[in-house]
């Protein structure tokens, strides 16, 4: 047995220093430990590429600090008055869901849309030699598998759950679904899969390192191989304390009191123009394109409108000090994108209602991209590099089967 592991280690550093000495096929030290901890790797052309089937360590860290923040949101949902809207909403739905939706599309139509699709795509990664190709047909038989059974059963259970569900379940199903959705938040994607991205990364990861290729633009599929801009590079290493998701806050508020009536003008205008469409019904054929180039023009001068009073506010001193900050900050649609919750609850207590802190979050999505100070790096922000592993594999196989 001794001498077994003793060869396996002189095997195992061997190759090791075969790849550090390669330049042009094995990672080297360092990118093995990029893969390793991170499940990303920086090629020798300077870019970062995402290894799909290695988590890495960081990824399900980030992951499970961002779901518990989901978790205290759901149970938040109690004291929403949408919340009992949507439960006399869904309770007249169940019928259409349980035959149409469960029957014909989900289970007629939906086996062989997946044995397509999972197939085709093994067969496209085998055929380019994509970094784990040996892996693509039985990944693609354990996603038809998990597919397809998912697809009989729940299909089947959904039937009979949808047509006696109208007058007990779906009620009952609204008074529990939040806390359910809550403490899964805070169990499942907190808890159970990071500790299972863990251990497969631990699984995983050192034979990929010891084996694997360096990537390049030629040995990337987009899915199991892709490359990651510089800016969501940066966007993700970036962290940003609570006086930069205040600046950025403080900015959406000015850009919600100064632009928020323009969108508001949009809105009247498409309503308008709904009325106008369905009054017409019976001339629709020859005046439908009338109104729609007539709407398209108004949308145009408003959005012409919201653009120049945008710009003032760039340029109007008074914001200089906000503007600077949020320069130095390199202010991006990442950063603001992956920041979501933290913005909308800065917002909120900013005295703007909900829907005046989701104007302004979209506000500030639109106008995210202020230009560094020169001399300064730019720093934007994306979620993490998706990840997988066979319990996010299952997971994410499950939600394909909604399409």
């Amino acid at each position: 047995m001794k001498k077994m592991l003793g060869l396996a280690v002189i095997c195992f550093l061997s190759l090791n220093l075969m790849s550090a000495e390669d330049e042009g096929y094995f990672l080297s030290f360092s990118q093995k430990g990029q893969l390793i901890w991170r499940g990303e790797i920086k090629g020798d052309d300077g870019s970062w590429y995402n290894i799909r089937m290695v988590p890495g360590y960081v990824a399900p860290s980030r992951n499970a600090l961002e779901n518990w923040g989901d978790a205290t949101d759901s149970f938040g949902e109690y004291f929403e008055a949408r919340k009992y809207k949507d439960l006399s909403r869904n309770s007249s739905d169940a019928y259409e869901w349980a035959f149409d939706d469960c029957i014909n599309k989900f289970i007629i139509k939906g086996v062989p849309d997946s044995w397509s699709e999972y197939f085709g795509a093994a067969n496209n990664k085998v055929e380019k030699r994509i970094f784990g190709w040996p892996m693509a047909y039985p990944v693609a038989v354990f996603q038809t598998f998990v597919d397809n059974v998912f697809r009989g059963v729940a299909g089947t259970t959904g039937c009979v759950f949808g047509a006696t569900a109208g007058t007990v379940i779906v009620p009952g199903y609204h008074m529990i679904n939040s806390g359910t959705k809550g403490v899964y938040y805070f169990v499942g994607p907190g808890m159970i899969l990071p500790m299972s991205a863990y251990t497969w990364n631990t699984i995983i990861s050192p034979p990929l390192a010891l084996t694997g290729q360096k990537p390049s633009e030629e040995r990337i599929d987009g899915y199991w191989v892709t490359k990651i801009s510089p800016d969501e590079y940066q966007a993700e290493n970036n962290k940003l304390d609570g006086d930069d998701i205040d600046a950025i806050a403080v900015w959406g508020k000015i850009l919600y009191d100064n632009l928020w009536k323009y969108e508001d003008e949009r809105v009247k205008n498409q309503k308008i123009l709904a009325d106008k469409l369905q009054a017409l019904n019976e001339e629709i054929s020859k005046k439908k394109q009338e109104l729609i180039d007539d709407s398209s023009k108004t949308s145009k001068d408003s959005y012409k409108a919201e653009q120049d009073g945008h710009k003032r506010l760039l340029n109007s001193p008074e914001n200089n000090e906000i503007i600077c900050k949020l320069g130095e900050m390199g202010l991006s649609n990442y950063t603001v994108e992956v920041n979501y919750y933290k913005l909308t609850r800065a917002l909120a207590g900013k005295n703007m209602s909900e829907e005046q802190a989701r104007t302004a979050y979209e506000l500030l999505k639109r106008y995210s991209n202020i230009k560094p100070v020169a001399g300064k790096p730019s720093s934007n922000k994306k979620d993490s590099a998706e990840k997988t592993d066979p319990v996010k594999e299952t997971i994410q196989v499950l939600k394909n089967t909604d399409k």
